[in-house]
């Protein structure tokens, strides 16, 4: 499957994936291809499923939102696009406990648990100008 492929159905898709400022669509426009036939965005995963039941389009879903029914044939399309980036937030000065550091550090390799904890828990420092 290529870009060019998936020009010709139209497509049912999680907002996430094609909205503007992603880069799904974003690479039909770099390969100078038309831009997609998008007839729906999303957040509910089962209705896309549905949908592509009754053959109303092709669904694009994030791989970890796959369906459990036989009906659907699932091809990864992650040689197409690039993987989409994702944001943890965390308020300042918050205590977290050891799992979520551990956790913060298993999911990227940019954090390690000292850096972590001298990004979350800055010094005070007291300001006594007027």
């Amino acid at each position: 499957i290529d870009l060019q492929d998936l020009i010709n159905y139209p497509i049912l898709c999680e907002k996430c994936l094609c909205q503007n400022t992603n880069n799904f669509q974003n690479k039909f426009a770099e390969m100078a291809l038309d831009t997609p036939d998008i007839i729906m965005t999303t957040d509910e995963t089962d209705m896309i499923f549905s949908l592509v039941k009754q053959k109303y389009g092709i669904g694009i879903v994030s791989q970890f939102v796959l369906p459990n029914d036989d009906d659907f044939i699932v091809k990864d399309l992650s040689h197409l696009f690039a993987d989409i980036p994702l944001s943890l937030i965390l308020k300042n000065n918050q205590y977290l406990h050891g799992y979520a550091l551990h956790f913060i550090e298993q999911i990227s390799n940019k954090f390690n648990i000292p850096l972590l904890q001298k990004l979350l828990y800055q010094p005070i420092t007291e300001d006594y100008s007027i």
